[in-house]
């Protein structure tokens, strides 16, 4: 089910979710499995973030591999390596995509996360699957500009920072002092053409 459609002026590349690199990163990491207990899209969502965060505990050795999930699970569980804020976001994008998502990558100074598209709130979320949190305020997860500009405003009064296991924290300002940056890219298609 679509809802509203959004109407953009920049050229936006998006890898098919038939890829063969994603239909083995779904049938291989069970993603069916992994998002069945959700009964809403953003449950499903937040279910595959949990999944993503839950692979590796980032720091140690590190190689930078190519922006492919099956690459980067395939480091982690066979050379240990130890990715960041990249790799939980790759993976991420990578799951939804497989699943028929649409998402699209975050870039912050300092940190990259991921926007996904929700038909239920038609809406694109910010989901952080290093930190495993989204935002919300007054119950409504938040976008990547409402996120900026309660930054540059100076207004995180009702904002909540919200983990995969229900919990809800107040934010401060602080916390979000990356989105001061925000910018999107315009691919999500590394796989197709990669970096």
């Amino acid at each position: 089910r679509n809802g509203r459609m959004l109407f953009v002026h920049y050229n936006f590349k998006e890898e098919s979710a038939g890829h063969p690199r994603l239909k083995l990163l779904r049938a291989r990491e069970k993603l069916d499995q992994v998002v069945a207990p959700g009964k809403t899209q953003l449950e499903k969502i937040v279910l595959l973030r949990n999944w993503a965060h839950r692979q590796w505990v980032s720091g140690g050795a590190f190689y930078y591999p190519p922006w492919d999930a099956v690459e980067i699970l395939d480091l982690v569980r066979n050379r240990r390596n130890r990715g960041f804020c990249a790799q939980y976001a790759i993976v991420f994008l990578q799951a939804c995509l497989s699943m028929g998502l649409h998402a699209r990558y975050i870039n912050l100074p300092g940190h990259f996360n991921v926007s996904v598209w929700s038909d239920d709130h038609n809406r694109w979320l910010v989901m952080d699957p290093t930190f495993d949190i989204h935002y919300e305020k007054n119950g409504l997860p938040l976008r990547g500009r409402d996120i900026s500009r309660a930054y540059w405003s100076e207004n995180v009064a009702g904002i909540f920072k919200v983990g995969s296991d229900g919990s809800r924290t107040p934010i401060t300002r602080d916390e979000i002092r990356e989105y001061r940056g925000y910018s999107i890219l315009l691919r999500n298609n590394h796989l197709s053409e990669p970096v």
